[in-house]
């Protein structure tokens, strides 16, 4: 049954990166990143998202970095854009603190992507 869930995962992440290359330098200088995102669009984006999921959304303590440019491979291509690393620490339903979890958002214009952290790794500045 591992082996079964193991294979299951390696195809998905393999469709949702697709073998997309990392971009070259030149590519990755000449890309268009899009405006920078103001602190409210981000963090804005962020809550709004992380409270759908929450248990209790008004326990939620955040730490936010300043958005970076940055490069994703997702959809079966690499998208440019601002990367947004963070802390999400919350209640869970016994009413204790999880502790700060790492999370990032991808953030392109107006839209908000919002992966697994594990796919942090498929990223790069």
């Amino acid at each position: 049954m591992n082996k079964i869930l193991l294979a299951s995962l390696a195809v998905s992440i393999t469709f949702l990166c697709g073998c997309v290359s990392n971009p070259t330098l030149s590519e990755v200088n000449n890309a268009d990143y899009g405006p920078m995102p103001s602190k409210e669009l981000y963090e804005g984006k962020i809550r709004s998202y992380q409270e759908s999921n929450l248990k209790d959304p008004d326990s939620a303590k955040y730490n936010f970095s300043e958005p970076h440019k940055g490069w994703c491979k997702f959809n079966g291509e690499v998208n440019y854009g601002w990367i947004v690393d963070y802390t999400l620490n919350a209640k869970n339903s016994y009413g204790g603190y999880v502790g700060a979890k790492p999370q990032f958002s991808f953030i392109k214009n107006t839209k908000a992507y919002h992966p697994e952290y594990f796919m942090r790794d498929m990223c790069g500045s």
